[in-house]
């Protein structure tokens, strides 16, 4: 399994509807999740992606839960590539078969950032951000979001328009599911450093006492 592809590509995926954006004041929600025994209880560093019975979804494990997502619409999840890719690719439905090689749609173009040869999925910003590319080989097949998500080509999923933040007339306001979002107001200023506590003054030695003065020698007898 290639890197890149397990943190990018995992990919076009999606959030569920019913996901509400951010609200800073609370714990961003993630909705249709159960418990699962292959979800671990802690998140590792990166993601853990289940299959559903469902071709078009998959589960992203979210703190011991699988949480229902969503490809962008004619990609099925690969299972074996964990991201969401062309229906002959991902071979998960049986009706469909496996390993063939198609044509790109009439609709593909050239683009250099599209591989001739690649293993990896690979997705593109479109200028409609309701858009975006995915590789065929050297082409690049315009794929449309599920309805009212915008492509983040950060996640290279469709999401949120509030978190995708290519709309400049949406506020973007990015969060995690599952996560308390960061506060929107302003960084606090980190606090000043307690001036360094002086040591205490070294006390002066005693002074010594003046030496006592001899007694006077007696004068000797007069004859």
């Amino acid at each position: 399994m290639y890197l890149p592809l397990f943190l990018g590509v995992a990919l076009a995926a999606v959030l569920t509807s019913g996901q509400a954006p951010c609200d800073p004041s609370v714990t961003c929600p993630t909705f249709n999740c159960h418990p699962h025994p292959n979800c671990p209880a802690r998140d590792p560093l990166y993601p853990v992606l289940l299959p559903h019975t469902d071709c078009t979804k998959f589960y992203k494990c979210n703190a011991g839960n699988a949480c229902e997502q969503l490809c962008p619409v004619g990609l099925h999840y690969n299972s074996r590539e964990q991201s969401c890719d062309w229906p002959n690719l991902a071979c998960c439905d049986p009706s469909i078969e496996c390993g063939i090689a198609e044509p790109p749609p009439s609709n593909c173009v050239p683009n250099a950032n599209c591989p001739a040869s690649s293993k990896e999925t690979i997705l593109l910003p479109h200028n409609n951000c309701a858009m975006f590319y995915k590789c065929s080989g050297p082409f690049a097949c315009p794929m449309d979001c599920p309805p009212q998500l915008h492509f983040n080509p950060k996640q290279n999923a469709c999401d949120w328009p509030e978190r995708a933040c290519c709309d400049p007339t949406v506020p973007c306001d990015p969060c995690i599911p599952g996560v308390t979002c960061p506060p929107t107001g302003p960084t606090p200023a980190p606090p000043t450093p307690a001036p360094p506590t002086p040591a205490p003054p070294t006390p002066a030695p005693p002074t010594p006492a003046p030496p006592t003065p001899a007694p006077p020698t007696p004068a000797p007898p007069t004859p």
